[in-house]
């Protein structure tokens, strides 16, 4: 049955408030990569996935109520997370914004995101079928990743807002960014 503890006086709070930490979670997230992509077609993808995950999500949780972790709900999301992270990394290989990809704090936090949640998508998605024994002695996997996540946030503060773009190498250098400076005649 789901791995946490199955005291009925709580379930029922626990369960909302893992339902409504998800949601809130996947909006965060979401939004922070919606708004580090350009206008256009990925934008709109993510504008119409976030709806249907908050309807899919409201109903799983009036579906599945009697369980103790909303795991489909939690697995959805981290395919979507994913999948929204790709757009950022296909955005970023196309056309690059920096110079350095990692001097930027969308890329950390960008990338804390993907390594949480490929991480963490088989205990999820598995965790119904684990016992409460089993969901203790496996819980370390979901903290360590936890603790990942949160330390490349950290780097992602400490990364300053503005950095140096492409655009801005080129006005500094207009006629070295690709060719090689001239030669001084002795």
């Amino acid at each position: 049955m789901g791995g946490m503890s199955d005291d009925t006086s709580n379930s029922f709070l626990i369960y909302l408030m893992l339902s409504l930490f998800t949601l809130f979670e996947y909006l965060c997230f979401a939004a922070f990569i919606f708004f580090n992509l350009p206008k256009g077609t990925l934008r709109k993808i993510i504008l119409i996935a976030s709806p249907v995950f908050v309807v899919y999500t409201v109903f799983e949780y009036f579906r599945t109520q009697d369980s103790s972790i909303d795991s489909m709900t939690i697995t959805v999301e981290n395919i979507l997370l994913i999948i929204f992270c790709m757009f950022y990394f296909f955005k970023e290989i196309s056309q690059p914004q920096s110079v350095f990809i990692y001097s930027s704090y969308a890329f950390w936090v960008i990338v804390s995101i993907l390594i949480y949640s490929t991480g963490t998508f088989f205990y999820f998605a598995y965790s119904d079928n684990l016992s409460d024994d089993d969901w203790h002695k496996w819980s370390i996997i979901n903290h360590i990743f936890t603790i990942i996540k949160n330390i490349l946030f950290g780097i992602a503060v400490i990364m300053p807002k503005k950095v140096n773009t492409l655009q801005s190498q080129e006005k500094q250098y207009p006629d070295q960014l690709f060719d090689p400076p001239p030669l001084n005649p002795l």
